[in-house]
């Protein structure tokens, strides 16, 4: 088992853009670290998660990193109480699989890769569903739910699109309304399921850059899964190289972006260069004449 504790670089300043609040027990007596301990998801016999274990601290930043199948989507779904599993993870004090669905909603927001979205709703009703886990049953939202909402859509730049279809909106729009549905939470534990998948660099750039800014400013806790490992490892300050279900390596991406380690994890041909402090995997050509 391994284990690691985040620490927080310092980001590039971003426009000061508070909305976050202090967040309702059992949030607010269990904001610490994300401890995942030996999580493991089966389908049968298979293990697609297989006693994976780390921490993450208060405020810090894991991306896992693996090629397809490897287990990471199954891992941030445990993590999220969505799939059945072994092992346990808490928030602080707090261990979330005792917890009732709102109550671990309060805790730790998800960011699906490939979200639903409801047709013919508006962007700003569409980030009110991350207030649900703060109704009472069958309550309907009140003024305070909306004004939550329409800081979240403020910060994240959505402002003068409140009222627009989700639906009408360009892939990078859309993926800040989806982490804005998860900020509404306001969850001290954020999980993005390949947050950038089909997006363009500007774009992915930019979804990366205010989760940074959002977790500089507000202390959020994020835990990710990415492919692109250049990007992961210029924003994470913790990578885990998952293969076959299981934790490989772990630690800063200066130690785990090695040649080495990701031999274990991909036959790809790469090189890495060092640019600027960040680790950057270079995907090379075929071999003239190889077979």
């Amino acid at each position: 088992m391994s284990r690691t504790s985040g620490t927080v670089p310092a980001p590039k300043a971003g426009p000061a853009r508070r909305w976050w609040r202090a967040p309702d027990p059992p949030a607010a007596a269990a904001r610490g670290d994300l401890v995942c301990q030996g999580i493991e998801v089966r389908v049968g016999e298979r293990a697609l998660v297989d006693d994976v274990s780390f921490t993450v601290a208060a405020g810090g930043w894991l991306t896992v990193v693996g090629p397809n199948g490897a287990g990471k989507t199954s891992l941030l779904r445990a993590v999220a109480g969505l799939v059945p599993h072994a092992g346990s993870a808490s928030v602080g004090d707090a261990l979330l699989e005792v917890l009732r669905p709102a109550e671990r909603a309060r805790l730790v927001a998800f960011v699906p890769q490939h979200p639903v979205v409801p047709p013919g709703l508006r962007v700003l009703d569409y980030v009110l569903l991350g207030r649900t886990a703060h109704l009472r049953p069958l309550g309907a939202e009140s003024a305070r739910d909306v004004a939550i909402a329409r800081r979240v859509l403020g910060a994240l730049g959505l402002d003068a699109y409140a009222e627009r279809l989700l639906s009408s909106l360009s892939g990078g729009e859309r993926q800040r309304a989806v982490i804005g549905r998860a900020l509404a939470q306001e969850s001290p534990v954020l999980l993005l399921d390949e947050p950038t998948s089909g997006l363009d660099i500007a774009y992915q750039q930019d979804v990366l850059d205010l989760v940074n800014r959002l977790r500089r400013e507000e202390g959020l806790t994020v835990l990710a899964t990415m492919h692109d490992l250049t990007l992961a490892g210029a924003y994470a300050d913790q990578l885990g190289l998952l293969a076959e279900g299981r934790i490989v390596a772990i630690g800063p991406p200066s130690e785990t972006l090695t040649e080495a380690n990701l031999a274990r994890i991909t036959r790809a041909r790469i090189r890495l260069l060092r640019e600027g402090g960040t680790t950057v995997v270079v995907h090379l050509p075929p071999v003239a004449g190889a077979p």
